[in-house]
């Protein structure tokens, strides 16, 4: 049976961030992994779980977490969510880990949306210490997402423009609702992680959906070619941004798989 341990750790403005690790019975781990959700999401979301449950049958030792100002029990409101505290909470994390007896490097990266994003920016950073990254429906530039939204969803756009909010309920818990402002948006154009992709020595994974229309295969397809490590890219092509159906996340599970 699978050791689930969590608990909360705390970053240095004292903001709280709920932290799971499973796989602690293994005393001798294939490796590392820490997995980032993507905006509104959480540690129990399907694509969290999905990769969690791929790399605990690997052998792996798991590490996931909730950001702040998402759906999770971390601390924050869902519109104050932006790429920035991503790549800081991501930092959090790795930074408590560090301290912890389960630690080794290099480990692996795991991220949804701005959650590999974040995982990108560590991995141009730090290359040393990460072995594997894997991008699911990845954030890559500011100006390829913007750009994604005015050509593919300009509809969508022009209202949350006009209205400067698009509400979100969290499907899983109603509960848990909020709202996203575009700011979300126009506070990823000072990043730009095609142009440091050439850093990443890490073994690379890209997988994204044929129907996603924020992470499309072009987007993925150009970051894919900046690469300059070992690298695989995946187009799923009946999968959205969130591979909402079941038939989807087993696709996207045989993926996972077969590269872990």
């Amino acid at each position: 049976m699978c050791m689930k341990l969590k608990q909360f750790i705390y970053n240095k403005s004292n903001e709280r961030l709920a932290v799971q690790i499973e796989g602690l019975e293994n005393k001798t781990p294939t490796g590392l992994v820490f997995i980032a959700h993507g905006m509104s999401g959480y540690k129990e979301h399907h694509l969290v779980r999905i990769p969690t449950e791929v790399c605990l049958n690997k052998g792996y030792l798991v590490v996931s977490y909730d950001a702040r100002y998402s759906f999770g029990e971390s601390d924050g409101t869902l519109d104050k969510g932006w790429l920035q505290t991503y790549i800081e909470d991501l930092k959090t994390v790795l930074n408590w880990a560090k301290r912890q007896t389960f630690y080794q490097e290099p480990f692996s990266l795991i991220g949804h949306s701005l959650g590999a994003g974040a995982a990108i920016d560590y991995a141009e950073t730090n290359s040393e210490k990460v072995l594997k990254l894997i991008s699911i429906a990845g954030f890559f530039s500011g100006s390829l997402l913007l750009k994604s939204y005015q050509e593919n969803m300009p509809d969508l756009w022009a209202q949350w423009q006009k209205e400067g909010r698009i509400e979100k309920v969290c499907k899983e818990n109603p509960s848990k609702t909020g709202f996203i402002p575009p700011s979300y948006i126009l506070n990823t154009l000072p990043y730009d992680f095609v142009q440091k992709a050439g850093q990443i020595t890490a073994n690379t994974l890209l997988i994204c959906g044929g129907l996603d229309k924020s992470s499309t295969p072009f987007n993925n397809q150009i970051f894919y070619d900046a690469l300059q490590t070992p690298k695989k890219m995946v187009v799923l092509e009946e999968c959205n941004h969130f591979f909402s159906k079941p038939i989807q996340q087993e696709s996207l599970k045989t993926v996972l798989d077969s590269f872990m």
